[in-house]
Formats: structure tokens, C-alpha cells, sequence
């Protein structure tokens, strides 16, 4: 799967048919914009936009000869989780 930009992260997240509860509330859709999420899919969508930058591109991603396409790396993407894992424990304490 080729390395997805953040604006693709958001539009597949927006289209997404997820049932969420959290604090008594139930979510059917509306992660993106939630205020519980809003800033972790934020977050997240920017270090998808980063692999396209130039300046990480070779980091954050690879040349897959298979797919003739750039493709996530696979330790960026731990470390995108641990990112993420961070802001929202921020975010939450």
C-alpha cells in the first residue's frame, strides 16, 4: 500500500462507519472531529503528511520494487505510535 497523506488518513477516517463510545456518549462516525480525538488524528495526519516531505522522505519511507511505490516504513510507523501515544497522555493528564 503506497504511503497515504494525511488529507487521505482523514477522508478514509471521515468516511469510516466507526461505533465509539467514550464517556457515555456514543460515536457512530465523527472521530476526526470529536474533541476527544481531534488533535491525536490531527497529530496523526501530519506525520503521514511528513513522509512526503522531502526532507524525511527517506526515512519515513522506502521504495518497494513489488509496488513500484513508496511505502510506509515500518519502524516509522512505531514510532508514529509512540507519538501519538505521548500526545494523548498529555492531552489526557
Amino acid at each position: 500500500m503506497p504511503a497515504r497523506t494525511g488529507a487521505e488518513f482523514l477522508d478514509r477516517l471521515s468516511r469510516t462507519r466507526t461505533h465509539v463510545e467514550i464517556q457515555g456518549e456514543t460515536l457512530n462516525g465523527g472521530i476526526p472531529d470529536h474533541p476527544a480525538f481531534k488533535n491525536v488524528v490531527r497529530t496523526y495526519a501530519t506525520l503521514f503528511d511528513l513522509q512526503h516531505a522531502p526532507e524525511h522522505r527517506d526515512i519515513l519511507t522506502y521504495q518497494d520494487p513489488s509496488a513500484n511505490s513508496r511505502v510506509a516504513n515500518p519502524l516509522a510507523a512505531a514510532v508514529r505510535m509512540a507519538v501519538i501515544s505521548a500526545a494523548s497522555s498529555s492531552a489526557t493528564g
